[in-house]
């Protein structure tokens, strides 16, 4: 009986796994079909769903049971080439997590690449406006 029940286990993990980025290709037909649905693979939502992003703890930023849900579907549908799925998907991704909250957490420092490095140090200009939007959001936040 514990041979059934170890079976039953891992077919639902195995289900319930994300694909392997590795298998999803996106060729630059499925770029241009994606783009006249205005979804773009170099944005920071299709980044997100692909497990791109780190916390500063070194967590996947798709870790949350949300948006670990949205990411395995956004995967699968890339991976069957559903256009109507992926749009779906990003619309649900961003009534979780608009873009304005993004830009929060990405100026503020966490959003990691995977070695742990922030990537509003990516370079000077993104240092700055880091820098620039911290002080403005400090002062709002004092006022408050």
């Amino acid at each position: 009986m514990n041979n059934n029940w170890s079976s039953v286990a891992n077919k639902k993990k195995k289900q319930d796994d994300p694909l392997p980025c590795h298998k999803i290709i996106i060729t630059e037909e499925l770029k241009r079909e994606l783009l006249k649905n205005d979804i773009s693979v170099d944005k920071w939502y299709h980044k997100l769903m692909m497990g791109q992003y780190y916390s500063n703890d070194g967590v996947l930023m798709n870790n949350e049971p949300i948006l670990k849900r949205l990411s395995n579907e956004y995967q699968k549908a890339l991976y069957l080439k559903s256009i109507d799925s992926v749009v779906l998907i990003k619309n649900e991704l961003l009534n979780h997590m608009p873009e304005q909250v993004w830009i929060h957490t990405y100026l503020t420092g966490h959003v990691c690449n995977n070695k742990g490095v922030p990537l509003n140090n990516e370079s000077s200009d993104l240092i700055q406006l880091s820098k620039e939007y911290m002080d403005i959001y400090n002062k709002i936040y004092t006022y408050i």
